[in-house]
């Protein structure tokens, strides 16, 4: 190979070209995608420090706080990071507690100085569950801790009710059978009221990985799936067993109500979804959900948006590629994708890159006061 040759192969493969090729790459297909999905026109902002999927999140006011992730499936952040959603720049304001877990977490705000992180997975690839529960301080970024559950949960539903935290279904300890237990604790100011978690009546109809919402007294349940990958029966490292049966996801909708216990069937989702429990926000009358899991193996790019007055689906856009597990925030008319794992391709669904990206776009939807 003549020195020319050998100068054109170093400048066409050297890093800085290569970063400025796969720039151009995304801006054409972002601008592709935009002309094919018009109803959102997505544009890129700062990343996030760290890639991850599967991180908790939650959004006070223009404050998005993200806590943990996985990085790959073999390894975790411990990272918490605050991104100013007015600014839209990034702050590492701490870590996770050494016991804390960094993925398959509940979080749930009090709408004043505490957010609680709840049960999850301690560690990497299918690592065991964790039944311990913290207190974040949004003023003075500490952690503190409240009584632990009866037993360890993987992704269930949380939600904070008349001073109560109800912690509800996700999955038993062995990863994979669906939890139907309800468990709540008294909390004021960042601390249990009650040294114990009280149980309540089961739930019927158990659900992990799955967007939810609370409206007055009643929890909207929205999809999701029972099942998950269980880790290879006697491995050391907690390795994933990707080999078995598929987790069954759902299209179904349903109100269980934390006062009465009652249940009623909603309209089901145009899709079936689960994987989006950190991608559900609330825009007026409006539940937003973004994107999620079809199958083990296959991703979605729908947005939906279930409107609490008339109880009807719609589709209102695309994400910019298929997702699942990504952060979704809402801020001054416009909704925020953040990190997340996207499919290899827009033909390919199966789970590819795990991501640092910030997306967000102009959400224009009727917005009607309930």
């Amino acid at each position: 190979m003549g020195l020319i040759s050998k100068c054109r192969n170093y400048i066409r493969w050297h890093p800085v070209v290569q970063n400025r090729r796969r720039k151009r790459e995304k801006r054409l297909y972002i601008r592709q995608r935009n002309q094919r999905y018009p109803q959102l026109i997505w544009q890129e902002a700062q990343p996030c420090p760290q890639k991850r999927v599967e991180a908790a999140r939650m959004q006070v006011g223009s404050k998005l706080f993200v806590f943990g992730g996985y990085i790959t499936l073999e390894t975790v952040s411990r990272r918490v990071d605050l991104f100013d959603l007015e600014t839209q720049r990034w702050q590492q304001i701490g870590t996770l507690p050494v016991d804390a877990a960094e993925t398959h977490n509940g979080t749930v705000y009090d709408g004043h100085n505490h957010i609680y992180l709840i049960g999850g997975q301690l560690g990497p690839s299918c690592s065991p569950v964790s039944a311990n529960c913290f207190v974040f301080d949004i003023r003075t970024y500490q952690w503190s801790k409240l009584p632990p559950l009866p037993e360890g949960r993987y992704m269930s539903l949380i939600h904070l009710h008349k001073g109560r935290i109800h912690y509800i279904s996700g999955t038993m300890p062995d990863r994979c059978s669906p939890a139907d237990q309800h468990w709540s604790i008294g909390v004021a100011n960042g601390r249990s009221t009650e040294a114990e978690w009280t149980s309540h009546a089961p739930i019927s109809s158990p659900r992990t990985h799955t967007a939810s919402y609370l409206h007055n007294d009643e929890m909207f349940v929205f999809g999701g799936q029972t099942g998950d990958v269980p880790p290879i029966e006697g491995n050391a490292e907690y390795l994933c067993n990707f080999n078995t049966a598929f987790d069954e996801v759902f299209n179904e909708v349903y109100t269980y109500n934390l006062v009465t216990g009652e249940y009623q069937l909603k309209e089901p989702m145009p899709e079936k979804l689960s994987h989006s429990e950190h991608a559900v926000v609330r825009v007026g009358s409006k539940i937003i959900i973004a994107g999620g899991v079809l199958n083990r193996f296959h991703l979605s790019d729908l947005i939906l948006s279930y409107d609490l007055n008339s109880g009807q689906w719609s589709e209102i856009g695309r994400l910019p590629y298929p997702m699942k597990s990504k952060v979704t925030a809402y801020w001054n008319g416009r909704i925020y994708i953040v990190t997340g794992q996207r499919s290899e391709s827009e033909l390919d669904l199966t789970p590819g890159e795990v991501l640092d990206t910030v997306w967000h776009a102009p959400l224009h939807v009727d917005l009607p006061s309930l």
